[in-house]
């Protein structure tokens, strides 16, 4: 985009070059669709005390609504609050919806124990020692992706060891993944898999060195940060 403005000319030809970029952004942007219904959870990402108000949880609201008077749950320090009042942009609402960047106040919350993570209605974060992901190696990386090594695996704000377990995807895994057996422990049919050289879809099965929260369907990542940094790994 041409910003001289020294002539009427150029300031002509920045008008032109700034509508036509406004329009390329306008046909490429697609605004997305709000979920208004269904469990609230809520990415944190700060939590501080104001005096005589009480504490504050700064964060996006990933799915549902929340609404003035709803309870709360912390999973991660297993405490329960009622909603006191909700901001946007420092303007006070009654609901924030999906998307919406929101600051939440509780009462009597200690802020020096919860920093970031998970804030939802009651009983939607569960703990977890175990999962099934499905996942798609990115064509970037160019190290081996092996059965039963160790990844860093970030769900949230959360970055957690978890040993991993590949599974060549097929039809029945497909439509069972995600499921559990009833005592907890999740269960890959697929076929093995040493490691994973291609870019397709396959399944793992990651048993976390430490318990970790998160949701069903909530997106994951996988890397390895224990990696040299000066080294070129792309």
């Amino acid at each position: 985009v041409i910003a001289s403005i020294k002539s009427e000319e150029h300031l002509e030809m920045q008008r032109e070059y700034i509508n036509e970029f406004i329009g390329d952004i306008l046909n490429y942007i697609q605004v997305p669709i709000r979920e208004t219904k269904g469990p609230f959870i809520f990415s944190s990402d700060h939590c501080f005390v104001i005096k005589g108000q009480g504490t504050i949880l700064t964060g996006t609201v990933l799915k549902g609504p929340v609404l003035l008077g709803d309870a709360v749950e912390i999973p991660a320090i297993g405490e329960s609050r009622k909603v006191k009042s909700l901001q946007i942009f420092k303007k006070p609402v009654k609901v924030a919806t999906q998307g919406d960047r929101v600051g939440i106040c509780v009462p009597q919350l200690d802020s020096k124990e919860f920093e970031r993570g998970f804030v939802a209605a009651p009983g939607v974060i569960l703990p977890i020692e175990s999962a099934i992901l499905k996942l798609k190696r990115i064509k970037y990386y160019k190290h081996e992706v092996e059965s039963k090594a160790k990844f860093h695996i970030t769900l949230g704000h959360q970055t957690a060891l978890g040993t991993c377990i590949f599974y060549e995807q097929d039809k029945e895994e497909a439509k069972g993944s995600g499921k559990e057996e009833k005592k907890g422990k999740p269960q890959c049919s697929g076929k093995y898999l040493a490691k994973i050289t291609d870019c397709l879809p396959h399944f793992a099965l990651v048993d976390f060195d430490n318990v970790v929260y998160s949701y069903q369907g909530s997106m994951v990542i996988g890397s390895k940060l224990d990696f040299d940094v000066n080294i070129k790994q792309c």
